[in-house]
């Protein structure tokens, strides 16, 4: 993340060029860049390996460039990006969780004392498993309508037969 952002920081102060240029960096192909400087660019990893240093490539000269004071700022936002990214993820895993311990598993605590002390009598319990009245009367209306409109709509089916058949 730390890479990210100095990139992104370099971009601003005009340094991507050079540091993208130097990561696609091939000494045999074409360049688009001035010849002389990778010229010189392959003169110093080829001074390198001479001083036995052979696993130089052309991106690690970009570590030379001079860094500026946002260095430890740019560090503070890569640490809280860091901590952010793990802190949303464990969030993540706690929700549900804590929905399971509280809701799922939370209604078994003081469900036997409820039931202790309820009235479990069978008028009781036939009273407990009963509809509302309003609802039993909702219903009956309910049905009453629609026996009314099936009664009107067989009718109408009626009438236009006997209209068509003439």
């Amino acid at each position: 993340m730390l890479q990210r952002y100095k990139l992104i920081h370099q971009q601003s102060l005009g340094k991507s060029h050079l540091i993208t240029a130097m990561r696609a960096y091939q000494p045999l192909a074409s360049r688009s860049m001035d010849e002389d400087q990778w010229e010189y660019l392959t003169e110093a990893i080829n001074a390198l390996h001479n001083f036995g240093i052979v696993t130089v490539e052309a991106e690690n000269f970009s570590k030379l460039l001079p860094e500026d004071d946002l260095t430890p700022a740019l560090d503070i936002m890569a640490e809280v990006r860091a901590y952010f990214q793990v802190a949303y993820k464990r969030f993540g895993d706690n929700v549900p969780k804590q929905i399971d311990a509280d809701f799922v598993r939370g209604i078994d605590s003081g469900l036997d004392i409820a039931l202790m002390t309820m009235d479990l009598s069978k008028d009781k319990c036939v009273e407990y498993l009963q509809e509302p009245a309003a609802v039993v009367r909702e219903r009956v209306e309910l049905t009453g309508k629609k026996e009314r409109l099936q009664a009107a709509q067989r009718k109408l089916s009626r009438f236009y037969d006997e209209q068509g058949a003439r």
